[in-house]
Order: C-alpha cells, then structure tokens, then sequence
C-alpha cells in the first residue's frame, strides 16, 4: 500500500514550514507494509493545493493521503475529524487570493476524516508526542486543501502541526501510526 504525505510551502510571515520537513522525513519510510511517499511542498493556494495533491496520488497509485499544515498558535499536534465548506480567512493566499464562503457550493457542510485517528493519537502518544482532537481544521488553506481531498472522495487525514514541532522526533512513530490507520481502514 502507499500513501502521499503532503506539507506545505513557506505562507505569510512563516519563513519556515514544518509541514514540509515532516513530509521529507516521512518520504521513503516502510511500515507495515505501507510505503510513504512524498512531493515537492504544496502551494499555499485555495484549490489548488488540493489539485495537485489528487493529481499526485493518482500518479502515485496511493491508497490514502496524509497532510500537514502549520498551525502556529497551537502547543501540540492536532488531528483534524473534519474539513470545513467553508473559508474564512482574510489572509491572502500564496497567489493573493482571499477566500472567503464555501469551498464547493451546494457540498454538505462537514465532511469526516476517512481514515481513523486513533491508531496514529495511539502511535504518537506511546512515543511521548502530545496530540489532541480537533474539530476545526482553520479556514485557511489548510481546511481548504482537507476538505476538498475528502469532497473528492479520498482516504484522507489532516494533521496541524506547532511551529516548534521537531521533526526528528516525530518521523518514526508518525510514520507507524499513519501506516497502522491505513491497514485499519482497509481492513473495513
């Protein structure tokens, strides 16, 4: 099985992103029989980021996507249950794009993360990571990206990161417990 792992490019005053350091680090990595892959970081682009992401696991075969967004604010690792149709934002995007109302017009409101949280919460805790639920994937570029990804129907999940986040301590149980939601999934 493969799975595309996503981060993003540099954003606003973000001169650094380690969305995308976490997706190299993941990139190659082997676990349970799933392989992870990576690409170059996505534009901080509405609708974009999400084209390219489905163009590129399409091209990869991939069974499931995992991204990564910047959430600055925030003091741990939050898993995403949902993507939002919305966005709310008054930052300008990479292209200087504001967006703001709903992603897909006419599309439900909520759309749920289709691969589950639990055995990735489980493989980070048991390694020391704090991480915690959210309900609130933004309504930036982030969202954005999630919830298209699930609107087209992929087996998707989307994690916010801290800026203080250290990647290398993050790679090897991240990488255990994406693979071990993936064969989850499958198996349903």
């Amino acid at each position: 099985m493969r799975v595309l792992v996503t981060g993003f490019a540099p954003f606003l005053e973000h001169a650094v992103n380690p969305s995308d350091a976490l997706a190299r680090a993941l990139d190659g990595r082997r676990a349970h029989g799933v392989i992870l892959r990576a690409q170059r970081p996505l534009p901080v682009e509405h609708g974009r980021a999400a084209r390219i992401a489905l163009g590129a696991a399409r091209r990869l075969g991939a069974d499931a996507i995992v991204a990564f967004g910047l959430a600055a604010g925030t003091p741990r690792l939050r898993l995403e249950r949902v993507g939002r149709n919305r966005a709310t934002s008054p930052h300008p995007d990479g292209r200087g794009r504001v967006a703001i109302g709903p992603l897909v017009p006419g599309a439900p409101a909520v759309r749920a993360a289709t691969l589950p949280l639990a055995p990735l919460a489980a493989a980070l805790r048991a390694a020391g990571v704090e991480v915690e639920p959210s309900d609130d994937a933004g309504g930036y570029v982030c969202n954005d990206l999630y919830y298209r990804l699930l609107h087209a129907g992929a087996r998707a999940l989307f994690v916010h990161l801290p800026a203080d986040v250290e990647v290398w301590r993050l790679a090897a149980p991240m990488a255990d417990g994406i693979a071990r939601a993936v064969v989850a999934s499958a198996s349903r």
